[in-house]
């Protein structure tokens, strides 16, 4: 069992690596920071590459065709570390 103040206290406790907790919502939601490079996009305009604070993201799958879709499948990338997300369902927030 783990304890901190924050994600950003817990994240590098568990994982064993730095994480930029600042940015993960933006990186889950496939809407890059503006300091983000998007390196490719599919052909509705959605992020496939997204290199963030030396992290390489990668959306290899969408949750449908509909351009606004989000993300099903996420792979987050530095050095050794592999961060992997598979999204069942999105529910919108109340």
């Amino acid at each position: 069992q783990y304890h901190a103040a924050s994600a950003a206290e817990l994240l590098p406790v568990v994982l064993g690596i730095e994480v930029p907790v600042d940015r993960l919502a933006g990186w889950v939601q496939a809407t890059p920071h503006a300091a983000a490079e998007v390196r490719q996009r599919d052909a509705s305009g959605r992020p496939l590459v997204v290199i963030d604070s030396g992290w390489r993201i990668d959306y290899p799958a969408y949750a449908s065709p509909a351009p606004d879709a989000p993300p099903r499948r996420i792979l987050v990338q530095r050095g050794d570390a592999q961060l992997r997300l598979v999204i069942d369902e999105w529910r919108p927030a109340p």
